[in-house]
């Protein structure tokens, strides 16, 4: 049972390709738009929701159409969390440190190699909970459970303001998954991560990825079986990962 109190997030995102340990690719937000974001051609973060990204004024222009929903959505979420820009920032940093693990569990748990339809019909739930005390904002969230959920059971809420957050996330992950087709992509995927706030309620943010040819002919990164474990290992990596300095000492971000 979720909690009453529910704020409902939308983060754009896109996965990257290749193992875990490789770069992550983000691609441009611009529909048909396949600009990487890289050291030479920087993207731009929408300055409204501070998630979207684009290679130019046009590309952002041409994405309005599709973004502008999802845009204000979270504009107004994230003024109901104001205050509290900490779990903003943390929750936005979190789920780009981890984009990479969850795409590859996303992959494993719908067996989308062999069943390549399943992300029309699942989405990959994960459970948080969130330790503001924590010092590092990388342990800031604790990994409480995955599973894979069909959509006929996350819209089966009987709290009406839930489902229609829920209803909102299967319709823009229809548009997402219409637009990549046209792209001559795949599809699109969806990861919903569910913030449990120490009682005081629930923050529901999905994740679209956007899924390649490529993605499902080559061997999944996670295993099938094992999935679960292999991302709650990577998640765990990441949260004690330290950059190290020139003197070879490590400080954790």
């Amino acid at each position: 049972m979720l909690p009453k109190n529910m704020a409902i997030l939308n983060f754009g995102t896109l996965p990257p390709l290749g193992d875990q340990r490789a770069p992550q690719v983000v691609l441009c937000d611009g529909p048909g738009c396949t600009v990487r974001k890289s050291s030479e051609t920087p993207l731009r973060k929408c300055e409204g929701c501070v998630t979207a990204e684009y290679c130019s004024r046009q590309c952002q222009k041409n994405g309005w159409p599709s973004h502008r929903d999802s845009c204000r959505r979270m504009q107004a979420m994230r003024g109901l969390l104001s205050p509290d820009t900490k779990l903003w920032s943390d929750a936005q940093g979190w789920l780009a440190r981890n984009r990479t693990p969850l795409f590859n569990a996303m992959i494993a748990a719908m067996n989308l190699c062999q069943h390549p339809q399943a992300h029309e019909e699942s989405a990959l739930c994960v459970q948080l909970d969130y330790l503001p005390q924590e010092k590092s904002a990388r342990k800031r969230f604790r990994l409480k459970e995955a599973v894979l959920s069909r959509w006929k059971d996350i819209l089966n809420i009987p709290e009406g303001h839930k489902r229609d957050g829920m209803e909102r996330m299967r319709a823009s992950l229809k548009e997402n998954d219409t637009q990549c087709k046209s792209m001559a992509i795949f599809g699109a995927g969806c990861v919903i991560v569910h913030v449990n706030l120490e009682g005081e309620g629930e923050m529901a943010i999905d994740a679209f990825y956007r899924i390649s040819p490529l993605d499902l002919m080559r061997r999944p990164v996670y295993d099938r079986a094992s999935w679960k474990e292999q991302l709650r290992q990577d998640i765990e990596a990441n949260a004690h990962w330290q950059r190290r300095d020139a003197g070879g000492n490590g400080a954790a971000l």
